[in-house]
């Protein structure tokens, strides 16, 4: 595979890119583009691109055509999803390093990159001097990182990597609603919130997972 790690910055969180950037062996690069569409204040106040930043940019069409020149198939995103729909124009497959780093460190403190980082004591390139968190050349350089200390720690394969990708992901502690926060293997057994949910919530492919796996697990115990 010709493969990299990605992140994009957003004009707000539905999508509308205005950064991209790639790290991989031997290459780096990063750019802005005009989506056409207002940056909401909410997204500045994450990424502090505001709209001078972007003024004189290319446009989002000149940018995925200008991402598609670089020839990679594969991209590795922290939380793939996301990137994933922000550049759905893209014949490549994904890896993603949130639900890599879930099956892979179930005592992480936290699956957010920043957390992953310091965790992991991920090396502090040079390619991100001057940058911070949440802009997407230092995002995608420590996305890199943490997938090459995976794959150096648990020895699996890009294709294991994109199989993994593609599978729902545990959810190990309620992330929403009047159990937020509760351990998921507690949260799977009342019943009858769970048939509220079922019933009220379009609950994502994971959570629905999450909630049949620990019922499982309990049955096999």
């Amino acid at each position: 595979m010709n493969i990299a790690a990605i992140d994009t910055e957003t004009a707000s969180k539905e999508g509308g890119m205005i950064e991209f950037a790639a790290v991989s062996e031997n290459f780096n690069t990063s750019f802005m583009c005009d989506p056409g569409v207002d940056i909401q204040f909410e997204a500045m106040a994450v990424h502090h691109i505001t709209p001078a930043d972007i003024d004189g940019a290319i446009s989002e069409d000149d940018a995925m055509a200008r991402i598609t020149s670089f020839g990679f198939n594969c991209f590795i995103a922290h939380n793939a999803a996301f990137d994933s729909k922000v550049l759905s124009g893209l014949d490549v497959e994904w890896i993603c390093t949130l639900k890599l780093a879930n099956r892979f460190y179930p005592d992480a403190p936290s699956y957010k990159l920043q957390v992953l980082r310091y965790w992991l004591n991920l090396e502090l390139g040079d390619i991100v001097d001057g940058l911070v968190p949440h802009r997407a050349l230092y995002d995608a350089w420590f996305c890199w990182q943490l997938y090459l200390q995976m794959k150096r720690e648990f020895g699996f394969s890009d294709e294991d990597a994109v199989e993994i990708s593609s599978e729902p992901m545990l959810v190990r502690t309620m992330p929403f609603g009047k159990h937020r926060g509760k351990p998921m293997s507690e949260v799977a057994f009342d019943l009858d919130y769970c048939e509220w949910l079922y019933r009220n919530v379009d609950l994502s492919d994971d959570i629905n997972f999450s909630i049949e796996h620990f019922r499982e697990l309990s049955n096999e115990s």
